[in-house]
């Protein structure tokens, strides 16, 4: 409790979290936390599988019953960390990780976004909407997987994006040019807001949230509103988990 107190009130006295020490750490069972998710069979030259089905659908039957699942609002990744290294782990109850003696780095299970290295990302770039964009103009999987490994991604969370990437393109192409329109989409200038003055997501990412949102969470695990961080696309205060990342050795707040 403490903790957190003192997170919070780092944050609202002008402090910023920063996570870059926790590239120091090394992640020590990376491949189980990978291999253990069951997802389709991998893209030519990439080391993890497609949450998308072949046949063009959405969800693939894991997907679905995860996303229609009670468990999903309960579990999560939590970290356990010895000397310099770290290892993943999920828990059916974030109460079952901290008797554990586990540290929660974000809500649902681990995936291929959970690492440390990863977090840091999403710490570092508040705004990951606009760089992800420009990777999302790239021409082929490995060059979007290349792009998001340039932002600073781990490849298997590179690989879950590219795989986003690609299904968004095929399900909503046309409706994010009608969204922002084509020659704006074509350079990357989206004048139109993220946001419609209700708060709703305008139709080219609501379209994006409802194709492929539950196969890259299901895949990633790790989501901004799911580690407790702001994003450029506003979310109501429900979707966002409450998650400490002080205790995590290599996170801290610095004031402003």
């Amino acid at each position: 409790m403490i903790a957190s107190w003192l997170f919070w009130m780092g944050s609202a006295l002008g402090g910023t979290l920063n996570c870059d020490g926790v590239r120091a750490l090394s992640f020590h069972n990376a491949d189980e936390v990978v291999k253990r998710l069951p997802l389709s069979d991998p893209h030519p030259g990439f080391e993890t599988g497609n949450p998308y089905p072949s046949n063009g659908s959405d969800r693939s039957m894991p997907v679905d019953a995860w996303w229609k699942g009670k468990d999903r609002t309960r579990t999560v990744c939590a970290v356990h960390i010895v000397e310099d290294r770290y290892r993943l782990q999920t828990y059916g109850f974030p109460d079952t990780a901290v008797e554990d003696g586990a540290i929660i780095t974000h809500r649902h299970h681990c995936g291929t976004c959970s690492s440390l290295q990863d977090l840091a990302v999403y710490v570092a770039n508040p705004d990951l909407t606009t760089p992800t964009r420009k990777c999302a103009r790239k021409s082929d999987l490995s060059e979007i997987r290349e792009c998001m490994e340039q932002i600073g991604f781990t490849r298997p969370c590179a690989e879950t994006w590219a795989y986003n990437v690609a299904h968004t393109r095929d399900k909503c192409t046309w409706t994010c040019v009608r969204t922002y329109g084509p020659l704006r989409l074509a350079v990357g200038r989206y004048t139109t807001d993220n946001n419609r003055a209700d708060g709703s997501l305008n139709d080219c990412l609501a379209c994006d949230e409802a194709h492929s949102g539950p196969g890259f969470q299901f895949a990633a695990g790790r989501t901004r509103r799911g580690s407790g961080l702001p994003s450029a696309i506003q979310r109501g205060a429900e979707e966002v988990y409450s998650v400490d990342h002080t205790q995590i050795p290599g996170c801290q707040v610095v004031r402003d």
